[in-house]
C-alpha cells in the first residue's frame, strides 16, 4: 500500500444522485445557472484562440 501523499490528487466519487441532491436545493441550481454565461463567453475565447492559431500568431519569443 502507498502512503498519501497530500499534494496528489485525490479525486471524490460522485454519482447521479449527487447530482440530483445538488440540483433539487434552488441555491445551487441558481449558482449553476449564473455561471453559464461566463463559461459561454470563455469557450468562445478559446475557440477564437484556436481559430486565428494563436500559437503561431503570438510566439513565446520576447518582443522585437
Amino acid at each position: 500500500m502507498t502512503a498519501f501523499n497530500k499534494d496528489q490528487f485525490q479525486p471524490v466519487p460522485h454519482t447521479a444522485d449527487d447530482d440530483a441532491l445538488l440540483f433539487s436545493k434552488p441555491e445551487f441550481k441558481a449558482a449553476w445557472d449564473a455561471l453559464e454565461d461566463k463559461y459561454a463567453a470563455l469557450s468562445k475565447a478559446l475557440k477564437m484562440s484556436n481559430d486565428a492559431d494563436w500559437h503561431t500568431t503570438y510566439p513565446s519569443e520576447p518582443n522585437r
